[in-house]
């Protein structure tokens, strides 16, 4: 990486979420605290800000995950308390964020997968009458330097399970985001069936979807 090669390690925060901590909507596969980084390299007011995304477990073993972002504006050394991105009231889980930067206007996106809407009584949120195993993919914008981010949006049309799709790994370890132009271009996996055409029908085999989400 050059032959300055890296600075000694600094603990940035805690987060309860080891590397392989299994939740309700992610039970064979598990999940970890997913830590994601973005560089602002815009010339802009914040230029030279990094910001970091990660899951952070409200109570040991107890499945409620929030998504969080901080940032440092001197490489590293020092970082900015958590800001909480989702903003539901639940204690349901949040898991596998992604973070990125539109180069032309410094701009965040967030997304990552939810299970908020997952009660266990029915519903849009819920495929199975079990609180918390299915999961939306939702998102949220930041036009402030990180300093908060906006409303959260459902990008998903429809919920998934993934413990159905019988592969073992759920949704796996990651999802996708590009953000450029004001356009935040998200990929995740998903077995709702929502658009009609899943090979496999609805809440079985996953298949990858996409979606353009203008800035909010």
């Amino acid at each position: 990486m050059g032959p300055a090669n890296f600075a000694a390690r600094i603990s940035v925060t805690d987060t309860h979420v080891g590397g392989f901590d299994f939740i309700g909507p992610q039970p064979d596969r598990s999940v970890d605290a997913e830590p994601g980084l973005a560089w602002d390299r815009t010339g802009g007011p914040h230029n030279g800000r990094v910001y970091l995304i990660y899951t952070k477990e409200q109570k040991n073993e107890s499945d409620n995950t929030d998504i969080y972002v901080r940032y440092s504006d001197d490489g590293g050394v020092t970082w900015s308390s958590g800001v909480r991105v989702n903003d539901d009231s639940t204690a349901n889980s949040q898991f596998l964020p992604k973070i990125s930067l539109d180069p032309t206007t410094g701009d965040l996106a967030a997304v990552w997968y939810d299970s908020r809407s997952d009660v266990g009584t029915g519903g849009r949120g819920d495929t199975d009458g079990i609180a918390n195993d299915d999961a939306q993919f939702w998102g949220a914008f930041s036009t402030n330097g990180g300093a908060s981010f906006g409303a959260n949006l459902q990008i998903s049309a429809g919920t998934s399970n993934a413990a159905v799709s019988g592969n073992g790994i759920d949704y796996g370890d990651y999802s996708g985001l590009s953000f450029y132009g004001g356009m935040a271009h998200p990929s995740w996996s998903d077995n709702s069936n929502s658009t009609g055409n899943n090979p496999d029908g609805a809440l079985h085999q996953l298949d990858i979807y996409t979606a353009a989400v203008p800035v909010s």
